[in-house]
């Protein structure tokens, strides 16, 4: 036997522990506070660094999917996430930036999350941000439980109110401000339109100053228990963002046959399909548009939507094929990554028999 053979079993499953920040439901994360829990506190993150540390020894992880900026800096830092513009403030977003190129030296691999097309993002990483080379970015398909969302039908031609839903925080990447204006303007040209705004954040006042004024045609639900519910009173979705890594409620709208207008902004611009055809500033796709981040774009969809219904089933089940397709659980791993994830459990396996206790037990896993 060579000193990389796993003394277990073929087919033994990977020990994986996930680190994140924040749950989330849908797409908008459901325990997060108005986006509070991105400020980067000292006092708190020791701990969480600490007690990283004694989950790693204690379930002797082989792989350790960090989510965000601050779990990847934890989490690597401990076993031994890109930053994206507007998440975070200038002096934060440039320390974590500093420690993710410096923390990228150590790993292996540097593993993405994202949507397709996989260059985006290992280019994000290697050449914009300069974490790391790009021959050692692994960008892996996000799968999500999709289900409940395929079920719904596809809108109907025979409603005549055009009812478009938004989700998520309201903080400053999402261009609550845009959101705002874009629901005003339409609101006084399309005479039947109707606004549903789920999430929070403290730019909630905005949107509750909004519902006051819009006469009952916009809707602010909050935090949504099931985004499935809201997605089936809508026709399509829309996103006002600055940026976006993979905004998971437009893949959920899109296995629920809704089409989606949004900023044309990196993670979202991944998401389309379809021969491009453009039109009054926006760049319109078979499965949704992408516009500027300006009102009057936004506005001008909205009213080509409201003219011609049958746009909605037809755009919204191409989308529903190509999400399913693309993001349904579990997600296709891209070629070789599989030969790669087994190497590394061998590896891990060989580093458990040499290092000292207590990582040197691995019969301590099954009595935790």
């Amino acid at each position: 036997m060579s000193p990389i053979d796993p003394p277990c079993k073929i087919g033994e499953t990977l020990r994986i522990l996930s680190v994140v920040t924040r749950f989330g439901v849908g797409g908008p994360p459901l325990q997060e506070d108005g986006g509070r829990s991105r400020k980067i506190t000292s006092v708190l993150h020791s701990i969480a660094f600490f007690h990283l540390i004694r989950l790693i020894r204690k379930y002797q992880s082989d792989i350790i999917p960090t989510h965000t900026a601050k779990p990847g800096v934890l989490g690597r830092i401990a076993f031994h996430g890109n930053v994206l513009p507007g998440y975070l403030r200038a002096l934060g977003a440039g320390c974590l930036h500093k420690m993710e190129q410096i923390l990228a030296a150590i790993g292996r691999a540097f593993f993405a999350l994202s949507c397709l097309p996989y260059r985006q993002t290992s280019g994000e990483i290697s050449d914009e941000f300069s974490i790391a080379d790009q021959k050692n970015v692994r960008t892996l398909p996000l799968g999500l439980p999709l289900h409940e969302f395929e079920k719904l039908a596809a809108p109907s031609l025979d409603r005549k109110e055009l009812v478009v839903a938004w989700f998520g925080r309201l903080v400053a990447v999402k261009n609550v401000p845009l959101l705002v204006e874009v629901i005003e303007q339409s609101l006084k040209t399309i005479p039947e339109i109707r606004f549903l705004i789920a999430g929070d954040g403290p730019e909630r006042a905005a949107v509750k100053g909004l519902v006051e004024r819009s006469a009952g045609r916009v809707e602010y639900l909050g935090w949504p228990r099931n985004v499935a519910s809201v997605i089936e009173r809508a026709d399509l979705l829309m996103q006002t963002s600055v940026n976006e890594g993979t905004p998971t409620a437009l893949i959920q709208g899109m296995a629920a046959a809704r089409p989606f207008l949004s900023t044309d902004v990196p993670g979202v611009a991944d998401m389309v399909t379809g021969e491009e055809q453009p039109r009054d500033r926006a760049r319109w796709f078979t499965n949704g548009v992408l516009v500027p981040q300006k009102a009057p774009p936004f506005v001008a969809v909205l009213q080509a939507f409201a003219k011609n219904r049958a746009l909605l089933p037809q755009m919204g089940l191409v989308g529903r094929q190509w999400s399913l397709t693309n993001y349904a659980a579990p997600p296709p791993l891209p070629p070789g990554l599989a030969a790669e994830l087994s190497m590394t459990r061998q590896l891990s396996h060989l580093a458990r028999q040499t290092a000292k206790p207590p990582y040197s037990d691995p019969e301590r896993m099954k009595h935790s």
